[in-house]
């Protein structure tokens, strides 16, 4: 979520949009919540799109 801050920061970007998809156990586990951690303090407008699978 820093990087990302950082990036955001750095290239004045005016809205971040992210896709969000569903994680593994494993991958809940060890890696941050990264769409809750910008979420909850975001720097400019976020828009979070689900994913969705396509056959």
């Amino acid at each position: 979520a820093e990087v990302i801050n950082t990036f955001i920061s750095d290239l004045e970007i005016d809205l971040l949009v992210m896709v969000n998809y569903k994680h593994s156990i494993l991958e809940k586990l060890l890696n941050e919540p990264v769409i809750k951690k910008i979420g909850f303090n975001p720097l400019i407008p976020f828009l979070v799109i689900p994913n969705k699978k396509t056959s």
